[in-house]
């Protein structure tokens, strides 16, 4: 059983109750309090004067003055607060309305954070797939055709080999055919790629002999 019960805003606007004096309208709320505890019931006389530590006598005499108002009944089944099965049904739905309303709220929370987990993941795994081909293409002299180069590049899955790609890119550089002509001959990043040219011999060139100098003679 909740501890708590409904206690309505119109008491603001009743004026069997903003009429009461205050010892008494706090003796109303004590009863209600009382209510709760006694499933919508009353006790009787004693156990009311135990409970609020008040004279049994005066307990009387403000038992009658809330019959009077109004706002105790005194019934065959028991003394209740007026309405009180009204005002506090038993089948009260709001706790499962909460129960539901909490439930919803994490299943969103959940279904964001696995959204935004999901996200992050997929960027960083985007990330990681252009880094290498990124580093290529940052490498390479020739800057024409990247989509074309990232299809290839995806295609052979040449990831694991970008160490080995730079270097010959560092190597082809000094070749004499693309130095030529600023760079004229220098083949497209995904003609290149598709003929794997990164596998081709590193071309050294040999630096030239210096003539021999004469032996002077004494």
């Amino acid at each position: 059983m909740q501890p708590w019960f409904r206690f309505y805003h119109e008491v603001l606007d009743d004026p069997k109750v903003q009429k009461l004096p205050g010892d008494v309208f706090k003796f109303w709320v004590n009863c209600l309090c009382l209510a709760k505890r006694n499933n919508g019931k009353i006790p009787d006389l004693e156990s009311v004067s135990f409970a609020f530590r008040q004279p049994k006598n005066e307990v009387e005499k403000l038992m009658q003055i809330m019959v009077d108002a109004g706002l105790i009944d005194d019934k065959q089944s028991g003394v209740e607060p007026h309405n009180w099965k009204k005002r506090q049904p038993k089948s009260d739905s709001s706790t499962e309305r909460v129960k539901q309303y909490r439930k919803r709220q994490c299943n969103v929370s959940a279904t964001v954070t696995d959204t935004l987990e999901i996200q992050i993941q997929n960027r960083t795994d985007t990330e990681k797939k252009r880094q290498p081909f990124q580093a290529f293409w940052e490498a390479f002299p020739k800057k024409r055709g990247k989509a074309d180069a990232q299809k290839s590049w995806d295609r052979q899955k040449l990831d694991t080999h970008i160490d080995a790609i730079l270097r010959a890119i560092e190597s082809q550089k000094s070749w004499p055919d693309w130095r030529k002509n600023e760079g004229q001959f220098i083949p497209y990043p995904a003609t290149w790629l598709n003929k794997n040219c990164w596998l081709d011999e590193v071309l050294t060139v040999a630096p030239p002999r210096m003539p021999a100098q004469p032996v002077p003679v004494y």
